[in-house]
């Protein structure tokens, strides 16, 4: 019972391995630019022209409706 409940776990891992792993690395493999942050837009602390939505869509999508939200609360 033991050894089978070990081979499960060696099975359940190697597919782990197998479906994630290359996605991941494929997705992060040669796919970043190093962009200097120390640039500022108009001289103004914090703004660049980073293209973090790029990689970020979520976070793009979220500040994007919670943008929405404050200009319908301030209306």
């Amino acid at each position: 019972m033991k050894s089978r409940g070990l081979a499960l776990l060696v099975v359940a891992i190697d597919a782990i391995g197998i479906f994630a792993l290359p996605s991941s690395v494929s997705l992060f493999s040669g796919q970043h630019t190093w962009y200097d942050l120390s640039n500022s837009v108009g001289g103004t602390s914090g703004v660049n022209n980073v293209p973090c939505e790029k990689c970020h869509a979520e976070w793009g999508q979220h500040l994007a409706r919670r943008r929405m939200l404050h200009l319908q609360l301030s209306t």
